[in-house]
């Protein structure tokens, strides 16, 4: 049982882990996108 709920818990961490960058990685392209545009 307790095997079990590490094994989900792991998957949960790796779930929110990618999420997490997905939004990091969103939040990257705008502040480039802001810089661009204030270069200009």
């Amino acid at each position: 049982m307790l095997h079990a709920a590490e094994e989900f818990m792991t998957l949960v961490n790796k779930e929110t882990f990618t999420l997490f960058q997905t939004e990091i990685n969103s939040l990257q392209q705008k502040l480039v996108s802001l810089n661009t545009f204030y270069k200009i």
